[in-house]
């Protein structure tokens, strides 16, 4: 759902479960989140860009097809 996370984690060799250690969210929960199940928190967006040496900008890296142009 939220491709450019995928792409970050997949440049960066990051598991989900990496992920989730990185930022302190739980990993069933991070899994949701992604899969759109819930919606992520201004923090939890900002532990994710943080957990990744690229700096991606919030927009970009959160971006899915679902929104409007």
């Amino acid at each position: 759902m939220f491709v450019e996370i995928d792409v970050a984690r997949a440049r960066e060799h990051i598991s989900i479960k990496e992920l989730a250690i990185r930022t302190g969210i739980k990993y069933t929960t991070l899994l949701d989140k992604l899969n759109g199940r819930s919606e992520f928190t201004r923090i939890e967006m900002l532990k994710i860009q943080k957990a990744f040496s690229t700096k991606v900008p919030l927009d970009q890296l959160f971006y899915t097809e679902d929104e409007p142009a």
